[in-house]
């Protein structure tokens, strides 16, 4: 019996073997008619052998390299012949054909997989040609070669670009999406990828001609708001491919051009990029959909990208429309429920770069949207994973920095979110590794991390729109503090301390270099005094005799970190003047460290602030110099009592009168030069597609980020000296450790 199980065995291998050289030779045999001389007229019956044909794709992954090889020749062969024989252009005209079939009402199986089959060899070779041939050279592979041959000049609109793209385009916006049709779906999403990717071998400022992309996201179309909102939709659903066998690689009657789109991409994606779900490459396709325009491209500053406006345009489907807006005739079409589409987006902000550009851009256009997330009664929804990620400030690249701080901020911007952040207690924050943080409202929560940010960037990063977004969301937030968390309250004062002390080093070499050494000495000695209550600092080391050139810098330096001492001074004067009973703790935090003050208090720029200050310092720490009742040192517990007893009798009349620091968002004059270089680096990296990198000229060095918590470097101070969160912890000294001493 065994025998005979192991002759039978063999002969299935014989026969699968003579099956798969048979169905190999024949797509081979295709595909060089394909990619030869002769033209093959588009009604040619060539076109249903090719689409039907059939190939067995090798099990194992080593053979890949080979079938990759197989289809670098032909690739080669279809450039090298496609001039005379316009076959890649037939092949385009037939791939429309037929997703007009598959996307009809009642189309069958087989025309959905013939369709598929067309789009993934278009695909193939296009990539293939975009990635070898310079922008002019791709003219005669997209030209319509009727025109040609009718003896009219070729003109940028006779090519087949915006034929292609609308197809692709319709196909998303009307063709049903279920099993049947979802490696479809997956395959015109690869392929408008394609169409697009001519911006990556192109600077953002080149005047090279880009059809298709410029058929993309110029298309002026009727479906701009369908296909929109089937990509939305495919991103918040998240439809799961349809279950394939195991045994499908081994299969011997599966054709190449219409196996499921995993399959595909085991063999023609990049050996460790992740495989994409249908929801990731929606969610990529629409950022680079919902581009701003490239002044290149669209020279006329008044067209607008549809889909761009669509996305802002998108309604609440849950919400109920007014009857005045159906008389104004603004019942909106698309429509899809912001609650799911908010929960999604907050869903994968940790794991998908690209989901915060799309929280960015609706919250940034779609006014809707934006109040549909400031009005919810769960803001850690969105702040947990925004403010998880922004702690791993040491591994993130610049792009999703600003995107992070940039989202913080226009948050800030809203007192209504801010105040029911504040009314979020967290009972623990597990990520956070430099202490624990027991019972944390969410808003002190934002102030630590955004405190954290600037520390870093101090040392680190010297970026100055990182400390002015920072500082600009505290200020908006300082309004609505209540009930600061103790080690949120150290951070406020803690990073005054580190800009003052740049600030005072800063001026210290300016003042050497105005050849004022009296000067010098007297604020070196104030930076110097300011150094050594911290143990040294050194986000800072300038010399004398510099050039005109680093002396301009310097003074524009000084002036900057002038205003970031500013805004952080402005940020505590706030709370002072407007809920210091609420916020008990920062008033602990400036009795603490209540020398940080002197260094600056005669500064014309922050006279009136510090002044506040120290009122208040005077009047709480007033108590404190008092009788100690025999004690040496205070507990933190009869501390925070004498604060809550001196507060009874504290009234702000007596400051001075500062308006409230309000920051707002706007976006750059020219937001492509940011955008369009940051969505391709996310589409480049997880689209799952094997790239060239050899000729990708748009995209930056570096930046890859990584995974787990950042690390401050090395020698970086401590922003809080120490942390309490229960008033039973001890006692704590001016210098931080054992007490407040009367």
């Amino acid at each position: 019996c065994a025998a005979l199980r192991a002759l039978a065995a063999m002969g299935t291998a014989s026969s699968g073997a003579a099956e798969q050289a048979a169905a190999t030779s024949d797509a081979n045999e295709l595909l060089r008619t394909l990619t030869g001389k002769d033209h093959i007229d588009t009604n040619d019956v060539f076109w249903g052998h090719l689409c039907g044909s059939s190939i067995a794709l090798p099990a194992d992954r080593s053979r890949a390299d080979e079938l990759s090889s197989l289809s670098q020749s032909f690739c080669v062969r279809m450039v090298r012949y496609n001039r005379t024989s316009h076959n890649f252009q037939g092949l385009l005209r037939v791939m429309i054909s037929k997703l007009a079939s598959a996307r009809a009402s009642g189309a069958t199986s087989d025309q959905v997989q013939q369709a598929s089959g067309c789009v993934f060899l278009m695909r193939t070779f296009l990539k293939h040609m975009l990635e070898t041939l310079e922008p002019e050279d791709m003219f005669p592979h997209l030209v319509d070669e009727r025109c040609e041959k009718a003896g009219e000049p070729s003109q940028a609109e006779d090519t087949l670009a915006e034929a292609l793209v609308e197809s692709l385009l319709l196909t998303l916006a009307d063709c049903k999406l279920d099993a049947s049709t979802h490696w479809l779906h997956l395959e015109v999403l690869s392929a408008l990828t394609v169409c697009l990717s001519g911006q990556l071998f192109c600077e953002l400022s080149s005047p090279a001609p880009l059809p298709l992309v410029a058929a993309a996201i110029g298309y002026s179309g009727p479906k701009a708001d369908r296909v929109v909102l089937r990509l939305l939709q495919s991103y918040v659903v998240r439809p799961a491919a349809p279950a394939a066998s195991t045994g499908l690689l081994r299969s011997l009657g599966t054709g190449l051009w219409h196996l499921p789109w995993h399959v595909y991409s085991y063999f023609f994606r990049s050996a460790d990029a992740p495989l994409p779900e249908l929801a990731d490459r929606s969610l990529q396709v629409l950022l680079l959909l919902t581009q701003h325009l490239p002044p290149t491209l669209f020279p006329d500053g008044a067209i607008q990208n549809a889909f761009l406006q669509s996305l802002r345009e998108v309604g609440d489907a849950s919400a109920e429309s007014s009857d005045a807006d159906a008389e104004q005739g603004q019942c909106r079409t698309a429509q899809l429920s912001f609650r799911k589409l908010h929960d999604a987006i907050a869903a994968s902000l940790l794991e998908q770069e690209g989901a915060m550009v799309l929280l960015y851009l609706l919250l940034h256009g779609n006014k809707e949207f934006l109040d549909h997330t400031l009005s919810r009664a769960d803001p850690d929804t969105l702040l947990l994973p925004i403010l998880r990620t922004l702690y791993q400030t040491a591994s993130l690249r610049p792009n999703r920095l600003y995107m992070l701080l940039i989202v913080v901020l226009m948050l800030s911007q809203d007192e209504g979110f801010v105040a029911a952040a504040h009314a979020v207690v967290l009972p623990s924050v597990p990520w956070y590794k430099e202490r624990i943080l027991h019972d944390i409202t969410l808003g002190s929560l934002v102030v630590v991390v955004l405190a954290r940010a600037v520390q870093f960037n101090l040392t680190s990063l010297h970026d100055s729109y990182v400390h002015t977004n920072c500082l600009a969301a505290l200020a908006n937030m300082s309004p609505s503090f209540r009930k600061l968390h103790p080690h949120a309250a150290r951070c406020i004062v803690s990073l005054y301390d580190l800009l003052s002390r740049k600030l005072l080093k800063l001026s210290a070499a300016q003042a050497e270099m105005d050849g004022g050494r009296e000067t010098a000495v007297a604020v070196a000695e104030a930076a110097a005094h300011a150094e050594a209550r911290n143990g040294g600092f050194e986000g800072s080391r300038v010399s004398s005799g510099c050039s005109l050139m680093e002396a301009e810098a310097l003074a524009e330096e000084l002036s900057l970190y002038g205003d970031f001492v500013r805004m952080s001074l402005e940020v505590i004067n706030v709370v002072l003047s407007q809920s210091l009973s609420h916020n008990e703790h920062l008033v602990y935090a400036l009795l603490e460290r209540k020398t940080l003050f002197n260094s600056l208090a005669a500064h014309p720029l922050f006279r009136e602030l510090i002044s506040n200050v120290l009122a208040v310092i005077s009047h709480f720490g007033a108590g404190l110099d008092a009788d100690a009742g025999g004690e040496a040192v205070w507990s933190v517990e009869r501390v925070l009592a004498h604060i809550r007893v001196a507060a009874r009798t504290w009234s702000a009349e007596g400051l001075h009168k500062l308006p409230d620091p309000k920051f707002t968002y706007e976006q750059e004059a020219s937001p492509e030069e940011f955008f369009t270089p940051y969505i391709w680096l996310i589409v480049f990296e997880q689209s799952g597609l094997a790239w060239q990198t050899s000729r990708v000229t748009m995209l930056p060095q570096g930046g890859a980020e990584d995974d787990g918590a950042a690390e401050l470097p090395e020698g970086l101070p401590v922003l809080s000296i120490a942390d309490v969160d229960a008033v039973d912890e001890g006692a704590i000294n001016e210098g931080g450790r054992d007490g407040l001493r009367p």
